[in-house]
């Protein structure tokens, strides 16, 4: 079997968690063959994984830098501790839950721009080192710090009765199972989440990933697309290859001062050729703040 490199776009089945997906993807491929991916779902959540394939590996945090786009259910009028329905309850409305639609759509609209929010008790979140949701099942109490997010769009999409559907496009690291809490909370009744599907991350769009029953080693080497056919359409900047393999050589130290000053910190920076291949990828990192490469096409040997 051919290792593969590049990226696959996997729609994820609710109820297991996002690693299911490599488990199988490696009972499928070489041995050798390298396989991670970007962005973890809930096992609650369905919708788009990016899996990353050889070369592909490398750019994983490149899919942190683009805005996610989620469709959520939640149900009015009770919570659990854990913000979703696979939680245990912690409340219940009495009485008959009455908001309208207009309450809805006001309340979602108030969550656009900047927005604080402590993550919930049962998530990944580490504190000295464990994950919080492992202090959370021992009864522990669990506070996490506020984060600052950004929503950049919030829609209802259906409301009838207590069920309520709207989708959100929000930034990296936001958990929509806070917003669905408080969504609850502002509308007095409380909420929790039931279902949620990521529709997209950045320019990549789950009507085009392979079902995750649908992976064989037949599928995963016809989906898997290169980096220069997924990436370059997102390259702002071009340069003739050869051009650019006078100082590809050098050091990252060398190759990101060079190109710098056409760095910005509000999107990554993709450098094409003119044949269609992606030369360089450079981000920004918020937690070292300064740009980081991930990815530079080497010259031939």
């Amino acid at each position: 079997m051919t290792l593969l490199s590049g990226i696959l776009l996997v729609d994820k089945e609710a109820g297991r968690p996002s690693y299911t997906i490599i488990r199988r993807l490696k009972r499928l491929t070489p041995r050798k063959q390298k396989i991670g991916f970007s962005g973890t779902l809930d096992p609650l959540a369905t919708g788009l994984l990016p899996v990353l394939l050889g070369r592909g590996t490398r750019i994983a945090d490149l899919f942190h830098t683009f805005a996610k786009t989620y469709r959520a259910e939640v149900e009015l009028g009770r919570t659990t501790d854990s913000f979703d329905s696979d939680g245990n309850e912690t409340s219940r409305f009495q009485g008959s839950v009455s908001c309208t639609t207009q309450d809805i759509r006001l309340a979602l609209a108030a969550f656009l721009g900047t927005y604080r929010a402590r993550p919930p008790a049962f998530s990944a979140k580490k504190i000295a080192g464990t994950p919080a949701y492992r202090r959370a099942r021992r009864n522990e109490a669990v506070m996490l710090p506020e984060q600052t997010h950004y929503i950049y769009a919030a829609r209802l999409i259906q409301h009838q009765g207590k069920a309520v559907t709207f989708t959100v496009t929000v930034s990296r690291g936001t958990y929509i199972r806070t917003i669905a809490h408080d969504l609850g909370r502002r509308l007095g009744p409380g909420a929790v989440l039931t279902g949620l599907r990521r529709l997209a991350i950045g320019p990549f769009q789950v009507t085009n990933a392979l079902p995750q029953a649908q992976l064989t080693a037949e599928t995963i080497a016809s989906h898997c697309r290169s980096l220069d056919d997924m990436l370059f359409p997102l390259c702002s900047r071009h340069m003739e290859e050869t051009a650019f393999a006078a100082v590809s050589t050098g050091s990252k130290k060398d190759i990101l001062a060079h190109f710098h000053p056409q760095f910005t910190r509000n999107a990554p920076f993709l450098l094409g050729s003119p044949e269609g291949k992606v030369l360089l990828v450079v981000i920004w990192d918020p937690v070292l703040r300064e740009h980081r490469m991930l990815y530079r096409l080497l010259p031939d040997r």
